[in-house]
């Protein structure tokens, strides 16, 4: 008896029960690591805002050790100068925030009835809706609870402090450590695969992270563009609080397709009851400014990022909201930039080799030796004529 005859033969009904096994295993798998995921989402959070900071940091990291510092030293004095900066700049604006602040919001229920009084644009709104007379009993503490949030009570506000402050702490903690580690643990990554899939992951590394950190930076430069041309705009104009609106216009910037809209339309209805040529002003000021930044500037900063169809930006934009809040509408697209440059980069997946692109074949030439130089050939010379016989000789007969 052969050895093929030997072996016992796998009943249909075994395969088909192992093959569920399997199934049922890998969903299981599945599940557990959503509800893991679920679970630890605000570490999973923290730590996908350190990761975008970390590349957004990382050029200035580069820089440094070009220039002789050890990665340690540059991603610590690069973190502590980004923390610096953004102290700085907190400090400057916190005493005017504040007290502008307080007071725009004490006078959010005015601002509310002249909108709606009568003769006004929008009376016939308030009289099918009855506006004004829904927020007559709305007092200025009711207004700061409902913008700050504070409706619990001081413990809870201060547990909320605290958490703010934790989660400061360690995105910044994150940050710090993926400067210092991060080449190194992706090192590690992409050495557990062979040898074409690890050339192939650094290439879809080093294009995820010049793609994710270039949006970073370029929505960062952007929102403050924005802020700041806001701000001269509004105290040109004479509309009161220029510091908290435009603070308000640099915030909503950093949310694509409808954060800059929703950022003038607050400018605008405190601007009304400066008068109607000033809210008519400002409106011109916005859209024009509007145009300016999604034709130059956002081309000029976002020219190494992926570009997306604003459809997906809106869908990544919208899951984000669900997710994380206006949070995750600030990394959602970044994330989905990343995710688009993985499947664009079949060859992480593939067998074929990896299909480079024409500056990264233009790099790889510059390392290559330079082919030695060829002398021209020779041009061929043409035979000889033969020479006509001579007179009275006899032609070759065969």
């Amino acid at each position: 008896m052969s050895d093929a005859e030997r072996e016992p033969q796998t009943s249909p009904s075994a395969a088909l029960a192992r093959r569920a096994a399997v199934v049922i295993g890998v969903a299981l798998a599945y599940a557990g690591g959503l509800l893991f995921a679920y679970a630890e989402r605000k570490i999973i959070l923290w730590l996908v805002i350190a990761i975008m900071l970390a590349l957004a940091l990382d050029p200035a990291v580069r820089w440094m050790m070009r220039h002789g510092l050890k990665r340690w030293s540059a991603a610590a004095l690069t973190s502590l100068v980004a923390f610096l900066v953004v102290v700085g700049i907190a400090t400057a604006l916190a005493i005017p925030l504040v007290s502008q602040t307080h007071q725009l919001i004490s006078k959010l229920p005015t601002y509310t009835r002249d909108l709606f009084k009568p003769g006004s644009v929008l009376q016939p709104l308030d009289q099918r809706f009855h506006i004004v007379e829904r927020i007559r009993n709305v007092t200025t503490t009711d207004v700061i609870r409902i913008v700050t949030g504070a409706r619990g009570s001081i413990l809870a506000a201060f547990t909320r402090t605290v958490s703010l402050l934790a989660a400061i702490v360690t995105i910044f903690a994150f940050t710090v450590m993926l400067l210092i580690e991060g080449p190194r643990t992706w090192g590690g990554i992409l050495g557990l695969f062979s040898e074409r899939r690890h050339r192939a992951g650094a290439l879809m590394g080093d294009r995820v992270a010049e793609a994710v950190g270039g949006y970073v930076r370029g929505n960062l430069l952007i929102s403050l563009i924005a802020g700041v041309a806001a701000y001269l705009a509004l105290l040109i104009l004479g509309v009161p609080y220029p510091v908290p609106l435009a603070l308000t216009v640099g915030l909503l910037d950093v949310v694509p397709l409808v954060g800059a809209t929703l950022g003038a339309v607050v400018c605008i209805v405190v601007s009304v009851p400066q008068g109607w040529l000033t809210a008519v002003i400002l409106t011109g000021y916005f859209v024009v400014y509007q145009l300016f930044e999604n034709n130059v500037i956002q081309v000029a900063v976002y020219s190494k990022t992926v570009s997306m169809s604003p459809l997906t930006v809106l869908v990544a934009g919208l899951a984000g909201a669900t997710l994380g809040g206006i949070v995750g509408v600030v990394i959602a697209i970044p994330l989905a930039s990343a995710v688009v440059i993985v499947f664009r980069e079949r060859s992480w997946t593939e067998e074929d080799e990896p299909v480079a692109s024409g500056a990264d074949v233009a790099a790889a030439a510059e390392l290559l030796p330079a082919a030695p130089k060829r002398k021209p050939a020779a041009p061929k010379r043409n035979p000889p004529a033969p020479k006509p016989p001579a007179a009275g000789a006899q032609p070759d007969v065969e």
